[in-house]
C-alpha cells in the first residue's frame, strides 16, 4: 500500500506549543520573534510551533499526491520530483471523469458546464450549478456534450451535401430523427418504435412538419391501454395548439367541430361543437308498446363514464326529458316531465325552488329548498357545511322549514355548544322552542298530561359549582360560586345526581360547571369503608365522600344495599337534607 511518509509535528492532544494568539503575538511588531530567534532565546513551545506550521501543510500536500497518483512519497523526494508529482496531480483531476454521485452529493452538487463520462462513451455536461441528478435520466440537468455535432452530421449525411431534390425508390427505415427540406419516396416510410409511455397510454414517434419552430404539425398514433387506438393530428401556431384524434372505434375526437350544413354519422364525439342551423334528432330508438323512447344525444369522457338526454313518453301518462349519468359502475336518472314535475335517485343541491312536486330517493341539501310537496323514501340530509361557530362557542345548522300560508311556521334545526353538547331544537313560529339534547333529555316551557314518570329516582336542581364535581359527591352551599365539596363537621346541602328523573332550575344548565344537585331521593353517592343497607350515611374525612354514621352522629341518610368493599366507589343510598 503507498504511503506518505511526510508526517506533520506535535499532533497529540496536549502538545507542547504556542496557541495561534500566543504564537502571532510573537511573531507581531516588537514581539518577541519578530526579527527570529535571538540568540540565546527560544522556548520548546516556539520551536514547536513553528515545525508544526510548517510540516502540517507539507503533510496534507504530500497525500494528495499519494491520493491522486497512488504512489508513496519520502522526505528524500528531490524538490524537482516533489514538482512534478503535485503537477502530476492536478492534470490526472483536470481529466474528464465518470459521474459519481457519492461526489455529487459531497460537493452539494456538479458545478454548471461541468463534464463527465458516462455509459456507451457518452460525455455530459451539467446545465445548472449544485446539479445532484443523474446523466441520461428523465428530467436530468445534463445535456449529451455531442448531441448538437451528432444532429448536424445525419443532416448533412442525408442531404448528402447537395440543394438539389433527393428522390428514394426504396423503403427507407429511421431510428432516429428524419429532417429534410423535401423528399420523395415511392415506396413505405415506417416509422416505428415508442417515444414515450407511462404504462397506461403508448405513444409512437412522429411526423412533424415545420413552417417554423412555432407554427408546425405532427401526427402519431396513441395506444391507451386496452381501451383504443388513435391517430393524433397535433397543429400548433398563434400560441395554441389543439389535437384531433381518429380512433380505431370509428371515432372523430377534437376541441372543436363547426358545421355549416348536415352531418350523417352514428357518433359525433367532441369538447365544442358551433352549429348554424339546428340538430334534429327524429326517431323512436326503442318501445315496449307502453314507453317509447328517443334516439338520445350522448357525451363520452370513456366508454363507462358518460352521460346522455333522450325524449321518454309513458304512453297515455306524461312524457320526460330523461337524463342519465353512469360513472363508478353506477348509473343515475333525473327526469324533467311536461307536469312540470322532476324526479331522481337523490337530491344534492345549494338551493332548489320548485313550483309543483319533487319525487326523490333521498335529498342532500346544504342551502335552501322551496317545493309544495316534497316525496322520498330515503333520508333528506339537510347539510350545515356552510355554517360557522361563533365566538361564543355555539353552532346553528341549517334548518327545515315547515309553512302555513297564513305565516304559521315550524322550524327544526341542530344546535352545539362547546363543552356542554349537542341537541335538535323545534321551534314554533320563533316563539316556543323545544330541545332534545343528546344525553336524552327534553327542554319544554310546559307538559301537559294526565302523568308522569321516570326510570330514575331523584329530584335535582342545577346550581353553578365552583369546579366540575364527579357524579355522587356530597356537596354543600357555599365555595366560590354556589356550591363546593362537602367536608366532615360540616353543612351537606345534596349529592352531584348521576341521572336525575325531575331537573328544576334548567335554564342555567349550559352555564359552566352547571350540575344537577339532588335534593332528595335515591341516588349513587361516593362511599369509602364498608357499609351494610340500612346504614345511617354521614360525611367522611374525604371531603365530598360519605362514610358509615357511627352511633350519634348527625346522619345525611341511608344505604340502600350492602357493599363491603373499602375503596371509594358509588353506593346506592336515600338522602335528605340537614
Amino acid at each position: 500500500m503507498v504511503k506518505n511518509n511526510i508526517y506533520p509535528w506535535a499532533q497529540g492532544i496536549n502538545a507542547n506549543v504556542l496557541t495561534d494568539e500566543e504564537y502571532v503575538d510573537s511573531l507581531s511588531t516588537n514581539g518577541i520573534y519578530e526579527n527570529g530567534v535571538k540568540s540565546g532565546i527560544a522556548s520548546s513551545s516556539q520551536i514547536n510551533k513553528t515545525l508544526r506550521q510548517a510540516t502540517v501543510p507539507a503533510s496534507g500536500l504530500s497525500q494528495f499526491i499519494v491520493n491522486t497518483l497512488n504512489i508513496d512519497v519520502n522526505d528524500n523526494d528531490s524538490i524537482n520530483i516533489f514538482s512534478d508529482r503535485i503537477t502530476n496531480s492536478i492534470l490526472k483531476l483536470a481529466q474528464i471523469n465518470p459521474f459519481n454521485q457519492s461526489f455529487a452529493n459531497a460537493i452539494g452538487g456538479y458545478r454548471k458546464y461541468a463534464i463527465v463520462s458516462g455509459d456507451n462513451n457518452n460525455f455530459w455536461v451539467s446545465t445548472k450549478d449544485n446539479n445532484l441528478t443523474t446523466p441520461g435520466n428523465v428530467n436530468s440537468d445534463w445535456v449529451n456534450l455531442f448531441d448538437s455535432a451528432i444532429k448536424w452530421a445525419n443532416s448533412e449525411f442525408l442531404r448528402l451535401k447537395s440543394e438539389t431534390k433527393q428522390e428514394v425508390k426504396s423503403d427507407v427505415k429511421f431510428s432516429k430523427l428524419l429532417e429534410t427540406d423535401n423528399q420523395t419516396v415511392n415506396g413505405n416510410i415506417d416509422i416505428r418504435g415508442i417515444e414515450k409511455s407511462d404504462g397506461k397510454v403508448n405513444i409512437s414517434k412522429m411526423i412533424h412538419l415545420w413552417i417554423r419552430d412555432d407554427v408546425s404539425g405532427w401526427m402519431n398514433v396513441e395506444e391507451i391501454i386496452g381501451l383504443v387506438t388513435n391517430i393524433v393530428v397535433g397543429v400548433q401556431g398563434g400560441g395554441t395548439t389543439n389535437y384531433f384524434r381518429l380512433s380505431n372505434m370509428g371515432k372523430l375526437t377534437c376541441n372543436d367541430l363547426q358545421i355549416n350544413e348536415s352531418i350523417n354519422c352514428d357518433t359525433i364525439t367532441t369538447n365544442n361543437q358551433t352549429v348554424n342551423g339546428n340538430i334534429n334528432m327524429y326517431g323512436i330508438e326503442k318501445s315496449d308498446g307502453k314507453v317509447n323512447i328517443s334516439k338520445m344525444y350522448h357525451i363520452w369522457i370513456r366508454d363507462d363514464v358518460s352521460g346522455w338526454v333522450n325524449v321518454e313518453e309513458i304512453i297515455g301518462d306524461k312524457t320526460n326529458i330523461v337524463i342519465g349519468v353512469q360513472g363508478g359502475g353506477t348509473t343515475g336518472y333525473f327526469r324533467l316531465s311536461n307536469l312540470g314535475d322532476f324526479s331522481c335517485n337523490s337530491i344534492t343541491a345549494g338551493m332548489i325552488n320548485a313550483s309543483g312536486n319533487i319525487h326523490a330517493g333521498s335529498a342532500d341539501i346544504s342551502g335552501k329548498m322551496n317545493a309544495n310537496t316534497i316525496e322520498t323514501p330515503g333520508d333528506i340530509t339537510i347539510n350545515s357545511g356552510n355554517r360557522t361557530w361563533d365566538d361564543g362557542g355555539h353552532f346553528n345548522g341549517n334548518a327545515l322549514f315547515c309553512k302555513k300560508d297564513d305565516g304559521l311556521f315550524y322550524k327544526l334545526w341542530l344546535y352545539d355548544q362547546l363543552n356542554v353538547g349537542s341537541m335538535v331544537k323545534l321551534s314554533v313560529n320563533d316563539k316556543y322552542e323545544f330541545h332534545f339534547r343528546d344525553n336524552g333529555t327534553i327542554d319544554a316551557k310546559e307538559f301537559n298530561g294526565v302523568s308522569m314518570s321516570s326510570f330514575c329516582a331523584d329530584l335535582a336542581e342545577y346550581y353553578i359549582a365552583d369546579e366540575r364535581y364527579d357524579p355522587g359527591t356530597l356537596v354543600r352551599i357555599g365555595g366560590e360560586k354556589e356550591i363546593t365539596r362537602a367536608s366532615i363537621g360540616g353543612f351537606f346541602y345534596g349529592v352531584i345526581s348521576t341521572s336525575p328523573a325531575y331537573v328544576m332550575n334548567t335554564e342555567i344548565r349550559d352555564e359552566r360547571n352547571a350540575l344537577p344537585v339532588a335534593l332528595a331521593g335515591r341516588v349513587p353517592v361516593l362511599m369509602t369503608g364498608m357499609i351494610d343497607k340500612g346504614d345511617p350515611i354521614t360525611i367522611s374525612e374525604i371531603s365530598g365522600v360519605a362514610r358509615k354514621a357511627g352511633d350519634g352522629e348527625k346522619h345525611i341518610g341511608f344505604s340502600m344495599e350492602n357493599s363491603h368493599e373499602t375503596s371509594i366507589r358509588h353506593v346506592e343510598c336515600v338522602i335528605k337534607q340537614n
